[in-house]
């Protein structure tokens, strides 16, 4: 009985720190979802479906950087719609919640003003897609309109590369993704497709190749990759075909194609004409008669 009595604090402490929790986030996402209708260059909503359905799972979350207090009531401020039943829910909050929600708010504000899809883009994002968005860039809120919530699961495993593939490979050429079906690959898959610095894999190189979106130097590695390959299959014809190549490829050159012209084609076009016997000198004393 003695070791039970000792139980009923350990069990009232868990009870009111979970009870503390749940209020707390509760303040939170509240918070969170008034300061995203509060957008003013959005359009009213009329339905009452919260746009963020985790905004109290806040745990975790990896933000750019810790402000101090004054910084953070001073951008909470420059947040649209504030007024004061919504100051003095964020004087509330502890102060690691303050940072998660002027991060947060600024960025589901700035998503509510991307037009009458708004409130869906919203709801993909959520809370985390809302923090990727503020550690690693606007492109989170791209990617996931054009590919779905799915996208986010890419940016989470391939971080920093997510952003320099998108902003060179995808954004120019949605048209093309979307034709070429390269999406469900991406999202499957996204390490086959570039390295953690975004820089393209000999798949990727292919598969972008395949749908018409390489060009430069990116589009030369490939070729020379794909002849690469075919020399090891067949190195006898892909040795002919790669001489072929660079053999017309030098013909480009206008001094090469005239030295080409004068001194094989077109001795091998004409018809060498008979030699003339040399001229006989008839002053030689050859010629002179004893």
């Amino acid at each position: 009985m003695r070791h039970r009595v000792w139980l009923l604090p350990i069990l009232c402490m868990t009870i009111l720190l979970a009870y503390n929790t749940v209020a707390e986030g509760g303040k939170f996402g509240e918070l969170l979802e008034s300061l995203a209708r509060a957008t003013r260059r959005a359009k009213p909503l009329k339905e009452e479906a919260p746009l963020l359905k985790h905004a109290d799972e806040i745990r975790g979350l990896r933000l750019p950087r810790k402000l101090d207090d004054t910084t953070l009531i001073r951008r909470f401020e420059r947040l649209e719609g504030v007024d004061d039943g919504l100051r003095q829910k964020f004087r509330a909050l502890p102060s690691a919640r303050r940072a998660a929600m002027v991060e947060l708010g600024e960025a589901a504000q700035k998503v509510m003003r991307r037009g009458e899809s708004a409130p869906e883009l919203l709801r993909k994002l959520d809370t985390d897609g809302l923090a990727l968005m503020r550690t690693y860039g606007d492109f989170v809120a791209e990617g996931v309109d054009q590919m779905g919530p799915k996208y986010k699961l890419v940016v989470r495993k391939m971080g920093r590369g997510a952003a320099s593939f998108y902003q060179d490979w995808i954004k120019p050429h949605k048209g093309k993704w979307l034709a070429a079906g390269l999406t469900t690959a991406y999202l499957a898959a996204p390490e086959k497709f570039h390295d953690a610095l975004g820089k393209l894999t000999q798949y990727g190189t292919r598969k972008l190749t395949e749908a018409g979106i390489i060009a430069g130097s990116s589009a030369a590695e490939g070729i020379w990759q794909g002849l690469t390959n075919r020399f090891t299959q067949k190195p006898l014809f892909s040795g002919l075909g790669i001489i072929l190549v660079i053999g017309c490829s030098v013909l480009l050159l206008p001094r090469i194609r005239w030295m080409a012209w004068n001194y094989l084609v077109k001795p091998l076009m004409t018809v060498p004409k008979p030699r003339k016997p040399p001229p006989q000198d008839h002053n030689h004393p050859e010629h002179f008669e004893e």
